[in-house]
């Protein structure tokens, strides 16, 4: 009686349809109700009445889900052939035991789809998904599998697909086709592939692999801290986010560099901050997750070079801190309080120079010109090593080492100011920021000038900042661009961040870098012929972590950590592939400054 009902509604909408001058009229499609129910599944019937005045029909069959008026995105079938009259197809899969399932014949025309009456009934179950084969055999993550085999659902939610454990998208399904996606995960290996249609899983009998990294062969086998590593191998992957050198299985986080994928099969990394020693070579892959994978080297052992060794105990600067120092021919020129002190690099000996005439004082800067030093700026103490006075200056002096005299050359029109920033880029000088006390407020600058010694000239340039909140920050020169470290920190608590402003001289423009990865409060910078170099404390002062800046591929690389005890105004000062760094001490205190060499090469 519900057919009758039907038919005739549908024949009056086709009549309506003829009476209103439609251009055309469509297909009609009826659903016959489900009959042959059984545990192997059941017999889907309808008939198509009409083809319309559209005779082409790209599709006609049945639909069929557990929720009413199923659709074509529901799990459905077509059949072969287009002709009017009865038709019948039995389904032998995707259908559950005891579930209550809505079929609904239909047509498919090249602009719509047209459904018949649902019917509906209870299912006694269908036969089980089997899997005959899949490709391809092994993948990495985000990869298409395809997986061949018999009853499964043509609806893509109707597909459970497991790769072990992860559950992998259905993108594509008929029921003897299905294509999933391999999710990226922290997993790596081999495993089995299970559908489950209809709350009956199958589990394929081979196995399927979800590929990894593998190293097969790494650059070197042993270097110092921050040296690049270049590894051959396969499967390489951007999540792959740290390497390290493992010691007795215990794995170096701290501040390891991270790893740069080049390709699948070549990534470069930086021997992590860890002791000296030789331990089994890892890659340690992180994710998106908490999770991470481990993988060795094969049979290889990477040995960590150390580099820093201590040259004597103490040095000649007494106990002093905010010593200014300068490279003049492989022999290092000291400046401070009132006293000029040479350390010869080649000899490793110490030599007493003629005092600064000027004022005494601490935190000012040097730099080198025609061969002599500079010095000047810097804040002024009650001698010797006493307190602050509140004196600040803005004075230069030249030191002549061949004739170890000094002499006055000029003011500059610069405010007075201590912990400046400087650098020489082509013989001309780039002074700026730094701070001062005035009646007793801390003013910090944001100025930036140029001086030329050879005119003694002096040219204020532009700064991107209206205000200098990291107040002393560092600074270096590689090539022909300036470099500002920590003009402004980030954060109040580890991990700290400081901003990077590159200076072109040239174009005196100004472009931001990569963040500096930790803070800077009067740390020294300097510079190699292409490198730049950053100290810098942690959030509780007792470890002193050096960075190395790379201008072209602009990474921060972590070199060793400083290994004696270190307090703030300590100096560092390039000399021919090391940095001769000594650490400053705060007046009094019984500590008596180290002087220590950090190689690079």
């Amino acid at each position: 009686m519900r057919n009758i009902i039907i038919t005739v509604y549908l024949l009056s909408f086709a009549i309506a349809c003829k009476d209103n001058n439609y251009p055309q009229s469509f297909p009609i499609v009826f659903t016959s109700d489900v009959s042959n129910i059984s545990s192997e599944g059941a017999q889907f019937a309808g008939s198509i009445e009409s083809l319309g005045s559209n005779q082409i029909i790209i599709g006609y069959g049945f639909v069929w889900s557990e929720f009413e008026m199923p659709s074509i995105s529901s799990a459905k079938v077509t059949l072969s052939h287009v002709a009017q009259g009865a038709f019948s197809k039995t389904i032998t899969y995707d259908l559950m035991n005891g579930g209550t399932y809505y079929v609904r014949a239909f047509i498919q025309t090249p602009s719509k789809v047209i459904y018949g009456n649902q019917v509906s009934f209870v299912s006694k179950g269908s036969l089980p998904p089997t899997i005959s084969g899949f490709t391809p055999g092994a993948a990495e993550g985000g990869s298409l599998i395809t997986i061949q085999g018999k009853n499964f659902s043509p609806a893509l939610d109707g597909n459970l697909a497991k790769i072990g454990s992860l559950i992998c998208p259905v993108v594509s399904a008929t029921d003897t086709l299905l294509k999933i996606t391999l999710p990226v995960s922290e997993f790596f290996g081999d495993s089995k592939i299970s559908i489950t249609v209809a709350g009956v899983t199958v589990v394929s009998e081979n196995l399927f692999t979800t590929l990894g990294p593998v190293i097969n062969t790494v650059s070197k086998l042993s270097g110092r801290v921050g040296d690049l590593i270049t590894l051959g191998g396969e499967n390489f992957d951007v999540r792959f986010t740290l390497l390290n050198v493992i010691y007795n299985s215990t794995y170096s986080y701290g501040i390891s560099g991270p790893t740069y994928v080049m390709s699948p099969t070549q990534a470069e990394y930086y021997v992590p901050d860890f002791q000296a020693g030789t331990g089994k070579f890892g890659l340690f892959a992180t994710f998106n997750t908490t999770y991470g994978v481990n993988f060795l080297y094969p049979s290889s052992e990477f040995t960590i070079i150390n580099s820093w060794s201590k040259i004597g105990n103490g040095t000649d600067l007494g106990g002093t801190t905010g010593i200014s120092s300068v490279n003049i021919n492989e022999t290092i020129y000291f400046v401070g309080g009132s006293s000029t002190n040479a350390f010869n690099t080649l000899t490793n000996t110490w030599s007493k120079r003629a005092d600064f005439p000027g004022g005494y004082r601490y935190s000012g800067t040097a730099f080198i010109y025609n061969g002599n030093l500079y010095y000047g700026f810097g804040e002024g103490h009650y001698a010797p090593q006493g307190d602050a006075n509140g004196i600040y200056y803005n004075d230069l002096w030249m030191y002549d080492p061949s004739r170890d005299t000094w002499t006055f050359v000029m003011n500059s029109p610069m405010s007075s100011r201590a912990w400046l920033n400087s650098f020489t880029i082509n013989s001309q000088i780039y002074f700026g920021f730094g701070l001062a006390q005035v009646q007793n407020t801390r003013v910090s600058y944001s100025d930036l000038w140029q001086f030329d010694p050879s005119a003694l000239t002096w040219t204020q340039l532009t700064t991107p900042l209206t205000n200098n909140s990291g107040n002393m920050a560092a600074s270096f020169a590689v090539g022909n661009k300036g470099y500002f470290v920590g003009l402004e920190n980030y954060g109040t608590s580890w991990p700290y961040t400081a901003d990077v402003w590159q200076f072109d001289p040239t174009a005196k423009t100004w472009t931001q870098m990569p963040d500096f990865p930790d803070r800077v409060y009067g740390d020294p910078g300097l510079a190699s012929s292409d490198k730049g170099y950053v100290f810098s404390g942690d959030s509780g002062g007792q470890t002193k972590h050096i960075y190395e800046f790379d201008p072209v591929k602009l990474r921060w690389i972590t070199k060793q950590s400083f290994p004696g005890y270190q307090i703030s105004g300590e100096f560092a000062t390039y000399v021919g592939g090391a940095i001769y760094y000594g650490t400053g001490l705060i007046y009094p205190s019984p500590l008596t400054p180290d002087f220590w060499k950090l190689d690079l090469n």
